[in-house]
């Protein structure tokens, strides 16, 4: 009786509750279904978000130097600069042709523009140790923007002669042989040393891409604006520039250059360069490479003109 009783006093438990009961989960095993349907850990969202990771990790390393402010705004200007250079040899080459028909008058011109750069450069490496760096680009900079618009509107009038080209040529190859070393002379003061070869070589890219593009926009504007609009184009490029200098703070210019005179420094970068086998070995792996590209634009032009040529008479 006694045990009948315990039982009859028991709940009863419906069918129905059973069932539920039954198809219940444990709590481990809801938690473990919620982290296997967890689009944190699913397969098809991990794979996209290591990859976007990856690419970051790229991107940040290949421009790690253009985080500092100073260097970006010496980057942006040297593409400035140096696109403004590569359209104006284009567009000087073209005009100087177009008034002359003369390949001999080319090739002086292009001579013409090399020879400050084999005389002025190893004194602007002495001057920048010497002289505020930035007093130097922003004087040289409104050397070549004055000069350049001069040229514009002399252009413009119909007025310019081939010995305006030469003058014109002289002076802007004497800036452009002032401002190349006190760039690149820049460069070590404006990034730590963990970015230094990252911003040497973004330098280097930049002064590559606008080889490669400068003529290419410089050919498009001579057939869209004329000589005279390629020449406002570069000048408007070298505000660009100036107002990047502007907003530069350069570190002052070591004080150890000055202990000695300018002709004493002159010479020791000379007698280094010589006693010191990698670095003359690549300064002329440098030279020839370079005096052989340039047979290889006078070979472009040639090809050019031919092609050209073929083009007219069909």
């Amino acid at each position: 009786m006694i045990t009948s009783n315990r039982l009859s006093s028991r709940p009863r438990i419906s069918p129905r509750t059973v069932r539920r009961l039954l198809h219940r989960r444990p709590v481990q095993a809801l938690a473990r279904d919620k982290k296997e349907v967890s689009p944190l850990e699913d397969p098809a969202t991990l794979e996209p978000a290591e990859t976007v990771s990856a690419t970051q990790g790229i991107l940040g390393k290949t421009f790690s130097s253009l985080r500092h402010a100073n260097y970006r705004y010496l980057w942006f200007g040297t593409v400035f600069m140096s696109a403004g250079q590569w359209i104006q040899q284009v567009t000087l080459g073209w005009l100087l042709y177009d008034l002359t028909g003369s390949s001999i008058l080319l090739g002086a011109l292009n001579g013409l523009r090399a020879l400050p750069f084999l005389i002025a450069s190893p004194i602007a490496g002495v001057v920048a140790d010497r002289v505020d760096r930035k007093k130097i680009l922003t004087a040289a900079q409104y050397v070549l923007m004055t000069s350049t618009v001069g040229m514009g509107v002399l252009v413009a009038m119909g007025v310019a002669a081939v010995w305006h080209l030469f003058v014109f040529t002289l002076i802007t190859a004497i800036a452009w042989a002032f401002t190349d070393p006190v760039r690149q002379s820049m460069v070590p003061t404006l990034v730590p040393k963990e970015d230094l070869i990252n911003a040497v070589a973004l330098n280097s890219a930049a002064f590559n891409m606008t080889k490669v593009v400068g003529p290419s926009i410089g050919g498009l504007l001579i057939v869209a604006f004329g000589a005279a609009g390629n020449f406002f184009v570069q000048g408007a490029a070298y505000i660009a520039v100036l107002i990047s200098i502007y907003w530069m703070v350069i570190p002052p210019a070591p004080t150890e250059a000055m202990r000695s005179s300018a002709l004493a420094n002159l010479k020791e970068g000379l007698l280094y360069v010589w006693s010191n086998p990698t670095v003359f070995a690549l300064l002329t792996a440098a030279c020839l490479l370079r005096r052989a590209w340039g047979r290889c634009w006078r070979d472009c032009y040639w090809l050019g003109w031919v092609i050209g040529s073929g083009a007219r008479v069909s």
